[in-house]
């Protein structure tokens, strides 16, 4: 597994997705762990798993993290097994807007994903994982070499 598998697929995923949706448009796609919750200021919210772009190409849309480009339907169970997560929802989160819901805010805990700077996202920008166009990037299997 490459450093920016580790770091974008196991922690700041959401920057992965958020730079792909700088670049492309589209949506994005949260996976939750319903069991456990976020209980913070009284929320009381789901464990997010992994944040994914989702993006329309001409054959459907494709979901995208720096693991590659698969189509949604396969998107739980790929992550089931990468992820060690049995029962896993998914949310399509459509704006900027409503990811942020999911995102905290600052230092405060307020919600699972850490906050982010700019430059990280930028910096992701510059990934080919990003940049390339939607749909042109196939999955890597769990087990496989990227």
């Amino acid at each position: 597994m490459t450093d920016d598998q580790i770091l974008y697929g196991f922690g700041a995923c959401h920057i992965h997705a958020i730079a792909a949706h700088a670049w492309h448009g589209g949506s994005f796609l949260v996976l939750t762990d319903p069991d456990p919750v976020w209980a913070s200021l009284g929320k009381d919210m789901p464990r997010v798993i992994h944040v994914l772009s989702l993006h329309p190409t001409r054959d459907g849309h494709v979901a995208r993290d720096v693991f590659g480009d698969r189509r949604r339907p396969d998107v739980i169970s790929e992550a089931r097994t990468r992820y060690g997560i049995a029962d896993m929802r998914e949310e399509v989160v459509a704006t900027m807007s409503g990811l942020s819901r999911w995102i905290d805010a600052g230092r405060t805990n307020e919600a699972p994903l850490r906050a982010y700077r700019a430059d990280e996202v930028h910096a992701a920008m510059a990934l080919e994982s990003v940049c390339a166009k939607p749909g042109s990037r196939p999955v890597a299997l769990v087990g496989e070499a990227a």
